[in-house]
């Protein structure tokens, strides 16, 4: 009965640290150039957002998300409006999300962008806070 106990708790450490390092996504997993491949809408998007799509499909499709090791971040994008220059991002690892915030040297820094990252069946997709947008992404 003795022996079957070392190999009960060898098996739940493995089994520990084979999911920790399969699911669970760290800073380092996210630094670099993420190219957009798929863009979708939520099932709870409005008419509105539905009538946009193609024209999202056709800015994101030739946008990509830069992610720094140094923690700055930026978004190029055809749309002057969407780049993003100069942003802080930072991962918060518990809750799979990507919080971007503007650079400012005095005050508190505001929100940007809000991303929930999520790792399902081999690839990354990101669902864009306050939009119904979820944007499949790669890493270049």
């Amino acid at each position: 009965m003795l022996i079957r106990y070392p190999c009960i708790i060898a098996f739940f450490i493995l089994f520990t640290l084979l999911s920790k390092s399969s699911y669970s996504q760290q800073n380092e997993d996210l630094i670099g150039d993420w190219k957009i491949t798929k863009v979708e809408l939520a099932p709870n998007a409005g008419q509105e957002e539905r009538e946009m799509l193609g024209m999202l499909n056709q800015i994101f499709s030739k946008s990509t998300f830069h992610f720094k090791n140094n923690s700055l971040f930026s978004f190029d994008s055809p749309d002057k409006d969407l780049a993003i220059r100069d942003a802080i991002w930072k991962f918060d690892i518990t809750k799979k999300y990507i919080k971007i915030t503007e650079r400012v040297s005095k005050g508190k820094p505001g929100q940007l962008m809000g991303i929930t990252v999520i790792f399902k069946e081999g690839q990354y997709s990101f669902f864009m806070e306050e939009t119904p947008v979820i944007l499949t992404v790669i890493k270049k």
